[in-house]
């Protein structure tokens, strides 16, 4: 099954890193096919949350919902991830040496609240050097709650985690670049860029969004579970990227979740997982 547009293929990997250089982005419509997106969904099987499964699943966090071990249960995922034109993108843009350091399939709902932010905390000697690339495909369209960057904030060369009092001047004084787009569309951009999700407003609207990070240097990422028997044809470009025979490490899992994650539901499922969880803890 075809992947990606003709469009993104004939644009060269340094066509697209330099672009990134200059302007922090690189933003292509409908870049990954339609059925490419149907088929993780169908094999991952959805987003919606589900206990009691001998399988991996998704977790839920507030109003997002989070499967991050995609590349173990979908096999067009995986092929997407490793695939030569992402290997390249990454090399031409992070040398030889670079980690996909984290990644998720997820769900944004009204309600949620994201402030503007950086992916990359280290100190920046030259803003065109690259030390992260961030990965966002849309997999559904998206006009309202979609990706929205601070326009040359690359340069400021400092790590960024925002609050709403931020955003609100941030939004006053700099020029917001915005991104709608249909479902398959993809951006790419230098993770020391400062971007958000909108906040989503209308309560009918749910954003579903594939992501990773890639890092230049990095030895160590989120652990990654994989179907084995997807790895006999894996190319050394693709387990550069992917991190194999590395360890994994990292401080914390992403999103921390807990009881009190699980929103309020009227089927009274969330009810009896935080009871349920609740009594698992204090029998510990």
């Amino acid at each position: 099954m075809r992947l990606f547009s003709d469009e993104f293929l004939q644009k060269s990997s340094q066509e697209i890193v330099e672009t990134i250089k200059t302007d922090g982005i690189f933003a292509c419509e409908r870049a990954v096919a339609s059925e490419a997106i149907d088929r993780i969904l169908e094999e991952i099987g959805g987003l919606e949350f589900r206990i009691n499964s001998n399988a991996i699943s998704p977790v839920v966090n507030g109003n997002q919902t989070y499967f991050n071990q995609f590349l173990a249960a979908s096999r067009t995922a995986f092929d997407l991830v490793r695939h030569p034109r992402i290997s390249s993108i990454a090399k031409e843009a992070l040398g030889p040496i670079h980690r996909m350091v984290g990644k998720r399939i997820y769900e944004t709902r009204p309600g949620h609240y994201m402030s503007f932010h950086s992916d990359v905390g280290k100190p920046c000697d030259d803003p065109r050097v690259l030390d992260g690339l961030g990965f966002i495909f849309y997999m559904s369209d998206v006009e309202e709650g979609c990706f929205e960057v601070v326009e040359n904030s690359q340069t400021w060369g400092a790590s960024h985690l925002g609050s709403k009092e931020e955003d609100e001047k941030l939004l006053a004084e700099q020029h917001i670049r915005r991104f709608p787009m249909p479902k398959g569309s993809y951006v790419i951009y230098n993770g020391r860029l400062l971007h958000r999700a909108e906040p989503i407003k209308d309560q009918t609207l749910r954003r579903q969004s594939f992501h990773f990070q890639v890092n230049r240097g990095a030895h160590v990422g989120e652990p990654i579970l994989v179907n084995i028997g997807w790895l006999g044809d894996l190319d050394d470009d693709a387990k550069v990227l992917l991190g194999y025979g590395s360890p994994n490490r990292v401080e914390r899992d992403f999103p921390q979740t807990t009881p009190e994650s699980i929103p309020p539901s009227e089927t009274g499922i969330a009810k009896y997982v935080k009871t349920s969880m609740r009594k698992l803890l204090q029998l510990q």
